[in-house]
């Protein structure tokens, strides 16, 4: 759950995520909006303001492979970038940096 108070600590609104993944990662947009990262998944939520979703996109790995978020930076020109790890089954482990831009595609850097 996502929880977005006032400078005083007032209540403002929150947001449930249902039975899925734990928030790993949340922070502020250049919009003034909330970027959320789950664990373990790769899944970007985008929040307006107001904390409804203004989108949500899914990383799907190839089958076998496994993968983690582990931080997320908004670009200066509006990309968003995660940081995490990956494996395969049995595998090494590999960091990774993934641009997810335009609202539209994931691309691996």
């Amino acid at each position: 759950m996502l929880v977005k108070l006032t400078s005083t600590g007032a209540f403002q609104w929150s947001k449930s995520f249902g039975q899925g993944p734990d928030l790993f990662q949340f922070k502020d947009t250049q919009d003034g909006g909330i970027i959320a990262l789950p664990w373990p998944l790769v899944t970007l939520t985008k929040l307006t303001s107001s904390g409804t979703i203004q989108w949500d996109k899914d990383y799907d790995p190839l089958p076998g492979f496994y993968i983690w978020g582990y931080d997320i930076v908004e670009g200066s020109d509006g990309a968003f970038y995660v940081a995490g790890l990956y494996s395969c089954d049995g595998g090494q482990t590999v960091s990774w940096i993934i641009c997810y831009e335009d609202w539209q595609y994931w691309r691996f850097l």
